[in-house]
């Protein structure tokens, strides 16, 4: 998106200084990521000060930056824009370039499952809309603005966008950058809970979404198995649309069958039944398959047309993707992030495994008191699966090993340092041919080194 100097000193209201800009093309927090014609924001954050890379952004292409403090950096051909706050300025003109798409947005939330119901979705809308959306991690109050600020097109039906929380109020401030027309509530469980406290504070922040489109008029999208939410919507002028296994639900799934690398879904329509497979496995999945199911059929889209869409869609690495190893070991990567109840549903998909069965597990982040429970609780559900190896890194990770242990799983190994891990999987333990290999952690605890070695060591 190209956005004019004009624009932007009405947005955000700063003092300019050196070579007038006509207009800024890109727009970037990382100095290492601007590109020619850029603008570079300053910001200031808990490691690091935007202020000490101007220099690099200007060598890197930007041809201005936003700051909030003086800087002694200066060129001919550059301008700096100085404001009283630059998250804040970034925010407003994330704002102003969101009021400039024209299509309708899909805001999704949850604690677990928004990149894969995103995906879904998008798969299924674009074969009869024109679609953009979130790329990576964007859904936090600096990366949203971005995406908005570098949106490649304007003109599009749908912008699916994925919305995050952390603390109270986060919710609030990305409904005002994002204005979004439906919402999609996929859960609320043990998840960040280390700054909002409580599962019920957490479902509360993330019911925001659903508040914001409600008064709005606009479509909204709960998970009706979530007790949270269901109570919640009690409160709400129009009545949402639920989705979930209970047959409770708007839309409503039966799983028929499921085994570690596919599943067999029964998904009912208000009276209407079908059958699907999926090359994916797992209660996360069916959630998606359902969430996305629900939307595209509001939408306008045949549910059996929606259906053999997902039949095709494959997973991303970091979220439940599959590598085909050396002498049929095959590797299940779900390392970009973990929390209780994500975890728990991705181990549902090895009920029936007939191969050995290989868990390997870094901490779940940001749970607050709630770490050492949830982190033995796991425990207990892994062994319920049989896996014949759990290995396990991080501080809370001991709980499991544990709780594991205690319930007849003797290969269960804790390792308190990453190191120790690695070195574990290059050489020491043995994994047969035929092995089912599932790697997860937060994303803090970078599991996917983990991955990078077991890729290594068993190539084709």
């Amino acid at each position: 998106m190209r956005i004019t100097l004009e624009e932007l000193l009405s947005v955000v209201k700063g003092k300019w200084n050196g070579v007038k800009i006509a207009s800024f093309s890109n727009f970037a927090l990382d100095s290492r990521k601007i590109s020619k014609g850029g603008l570079f924001f300053a910001l200031k954050g808990e490691k690091t000060d935007g202020h000490l890379f101007v220099k690099n952004a200007y060598e890197n292409g930007a041809a201005g930056a936003v700051v909030e403090e003086d800087i002694s950096f200066f060129a001919d051909d550059f301008l700096t824009i100085k404001t009283n706050s630059v998250k804040g300025a970034l925010i407003k003109l994330g704002r102003y370039a969101r009021n400039k798409l024209n299509g309708r947005i899909i805001g999704v939330s949850g604690s677990a499952g928004k990149t894969t119901t995103k995906e879904m979705l998008s798969e299924v809308l674009e074969t009869h809309f024109a679609i953009y959306k979130t790329e990576g991690n964007a859904n936090t109050e600096l990366s949203l603005p971005l995406f908005f600020l570098n949106a490649e097109r304007l003109k599009t039906d749908f912008c699916i966008v994925e919305m995050g929380v952390q603390k109270l109020g986060d919710m609030d401030i990305l409904n005002r950058i994002v204005n979004p027309d439906i919402a999609l509530l996929l859960n609320a469980t043990v998840s960040h809970t280390e700054f909002l406290k409580s599962v019920e504070n957490v479902a509360k922040e993330k019911f925001k979404l659903a508040v914001f489109v409600n008064s709005k008029g606009g479509l909204v999208f709960l998970n009706g198995d979530d007790k949270n939410f269901v109570e919640l919507a009690l409160n709400l002028k129009k009545k949402p649309l639920f989705f979930g296994l209970s047959s409770k639900n708007d839309v409503s799934a039966r799983i028929k069958k499921i085994l570690v690398s596919g599943m067999e879904l029964e998904i009912k329509n208000g009276t209407n039944v079908y059958t699907a497979n999926f090359p994916f496995s797992g209660v996360n999945f069916a959630y998606d398959v359902l969430a996305a199911v629900s939307v595209a059929n509001s939408l306008g889209i045949d549910t059996k047309e929606a259906l053999n869409v997902l039949s095709r869609f494959r997973p991303l690495n970091g979220r439940g993707g599959e590598t085909k190893l050396s002498k049929n070991r095959l590797l299940i990567d779900e390392t970009y992030n973990s929390n209780p109840l994500s975890l728990e549903y991705s181990l549902s998909r090895f009920k029936e495994h007939q191969y050995p069965l290989f868990i390997i597990l870094g901490d779940m982040l940001e749970l607050g008191e709630y770490s050492e429970e949830a982190h033995g609780k796991i425990g207990k559900i892994i062994a319920y699966f049989k896996p014949d190896f759990v290995l396990a890194v991080g501080r809370y990770s001991k709980f499991t090993i544990e709780e594991t242990y205690k319930r007849g799983v003797k290969n269960a190994f804790y390792f308190p340092k990453k190191e120790d891990l690695c070195d574990f999987l290059k050489n020491e333990i043995a994994i047969p041919p035929f092995s089912v290999i599932f790697v997860k952690g937060s994303r803090g605890m970078e599991m996917e080194q983990c991955v990078k070695i077991l890729k290594e060591r068993f190539k084709e």
